[in-house]
């Protein structure tokens, strides 16, 4: 099933259910044959090794689509850079996307995020639509041997 994120509206409130990819190598190859070039949400790890991974970002990519940003964080030739700065080459990275074609949406599920994780962007905004806003985090069936995301 495609990753993808669905909302329902209930009593003003906002339920979304973000159905990931796998977590996918960082890498430039991966990038352009694997990542589509569609607006959406990601997450960005390092993987030092060992059964779990650590989320060191999360952000959104709607112009240019999930292709180019994430390709903007590692590759020095991209022609689509972000803010000037790389991951650093050091270390492995890996990532996990889910496609929506709404920045609002993407306002309020980094919104719940950031209040929920207290590491993210304080002052991310949300859309001002919904009274509350939920997320559910649908991961893809596990595989052997896959690393998985620390929480």
């Amino acid at each position: 099933m495609e990753p993808s994120v669905s909302k329902q509206i209930r009593a003003g409130s906002a339920y979304f259910s973000i159905r990931w990819s796998r977590l996918l190598p960082l890498e430039k190859d991966v990038v352009i044959r694997k990542i589509p070039s569609t607006a959406g949400i990601y997450e960005v790890y390092r993987y030092a090794g060992g059964p779990t991974a650590e989320i060191i970002g999360r952000s959104r990519a709607y112009y240019g689509g999930l292709r180019n940003t994430l390709r903007g964080l590692i590759d020095p030739i991209s022609p689509y850079p972000l803010n000037g700065e790389l991951l650093p080459q050091n270390e492995r990275h890996l990532v996990r996307y889910s496609l929506t074609e709404s920045s609002e949406d993407m306002n309020d599920i980094l919104f719940f995020f950031a209040g929920r994780d207290n590491c993210e962007d304080p002052d991310q905004e949300h859309s001002g639509r919904y009274q509350y806003i939920y997320v559910k985090d649908i991961l893809p069936e596990s595989i052997p041997n896959e690393v998985t995301p620390a929480q």
